[in-house]
């Protein structure tokens, strides 16, 4: 997709917006495995939830999974490989299910470490934020500036699915890459 509008009032299924250099796409509901996979630009907003792999080497454009019509935790895995663009998701996500599951395992090795006296607080914490290499992840309510960017979005997925949806002072998962990526 290069440009234009695309609204699913339902949900839709795996690799949705491969590829996607422009454009707009509203899902009413959740979206499956692989949603964004290499979206280079334009934006896509999910209105449920989305399975796993969500994000993965994406690298532009903007993705939101606002958890309105669907509440149901997100897959795992979420932006592996990305080297671009933004994920915003409301809620707190696990941070498991964020990056390669190796950042996973390397967290847990660390927190052992840490725990076993074999390396300072100061190391863990500094090991700990280069553990999810090359992505930087935010849990917080949006700034004022995210607001205004995402808001035209947000209006014209409430207008499509005639739902009110209001992100102001709603904490957002926010994930974008540190230009680190492997």
């Amino acid at each position: 997709m290069n440009g234009g509008v695309a609204a699913i009032y339902g949900n839709a299924g795996d690799a949705l917006g491969q590829a996607k250099r422009g454009g707009e796409i509203y899902v009413y509901g959740d979206a499956g495995t692989r949603a964004a996979i290499q979206h280079r630009g334009g934006v896509l907003v999910i209105g449920g939830s989305a399975g796993r792999y969500l994000g993965e080497y994406m690298g532009g454009g903007t993705v939101v999974v606002l958890r309105a019509t669907n509440d149901e935790e997100l897959g795992d895995r979420i932006a592996v490989g990305m080297v671009g663009g933004r994920i915003y998701i409301r809620g707190e996500v696990p941070k498991g299910h964020i990056g390669a599951p190796e950042a996973a395992k390397s967290e847990r090795y660390l927190k052992s470490l840490f725990l076993d006296g074999l390396i300072s607080e100061e190391e863990y914490r500094a090991r700990m934020d280069g553990a999810q290499k090359g992505l930087r992840v935010e849990v917080r309510e949006l700034a004022e500036g995210e607001i205004e960017a995402l808001s035209p979005y947000i209006a014209r997925f409430s207008s499509l699915f005639n739902i009110k949806i209001n992100i102001n002072k709603e904490i957002f998962t926010i994930i974008s890459s540190t230009g680190l990526a492997e």
